[in-house]
């Protein structure tokens, strides 16, 4: 059994210290979302485990579980299996990630294209020691902020090169709007939790 979101919580969702929600920016609020699995035969239970994947995993993962054949066609998900069998030992078969097209993580350290003091730009946070993203250290490290982004145009401009015709969808509209929340007056999840 698994249970996980698509993305972040909605604008009335509270997931402090994360920075953003499903709606805005790719902050971790936006794109980090939690994933509890149970499993008694194969999973440890009250284990957790703290290293990356995507939802494009759970293809190949899955095969992997059941034994399946993998298609021959180039998918985007890889194996996981090994960071829910082991979750304490086991690290992440990723050695990068791309939040839509306007980040990129490689391990701690996370690249987005945000808006601050009403300029947008590029920003540089290390995840392990700003989970919150409050603090761009674009400024202290332009060597790695420069290595990050060339890294993510090639692998965009290779996105691009081997997308099929019928990958190319258009952004599809919120099921809620942030306008719509406010207008039926939708509590925060305290408000709603203490009544």
């Amino acid at each position: 059994v698994m249970f996980l979101s698509d993305n972040g919580g909605l604008p009335c969702s509270e997931i402090q210290p994360l920075n953003g929600n499903k709606m805005g920016t790719a902050y971790e609020g936006h794109m980090r979302t939690p994933v509890v699995v149970r499993w008694p035969e194969a999973i440890p239970a009250g284990t957790v485990c703290h290293e990356f994947g995507i939802t494009t995993d759970f293809f190949p993962t899955f095969a992997q579980w059941c034994s399946g054949e993998l298609p021959e066609l180039k998918i985007d998900g890889l194996n996981i299996s090994d960071l829910f069998t082991s979750p304490t030992t086991a690290k992440s078969p990723h050695d990068f990630v791309p939040y839509k097209m306007d980040g990129w993580r490689e391990g701690p350290w996370k690249v987005l294209r945000a808006k601050v003091n009403n300029k947008v730009g590029w920003q540089l946070y290390n995840l392990e020691s700003d989970i919150g993203e409050t603090k761009s250290l674009s400024k202290e490290e332009p060597d790695r902020l420069a290595k990050m982004l060339k890294r993510k145009t090639q692998w965009n401009d290779q996105l691009q090169a081997e997308a099929r015709p019928h990958a190319k969808m258009p952004d599809p509209s919120p099921f809620i709007t942030v306008d719509q929340v406010k207008a039926k007056g939708l509590p925060s999840v305290s408000a709603w939790m203490a009544k």
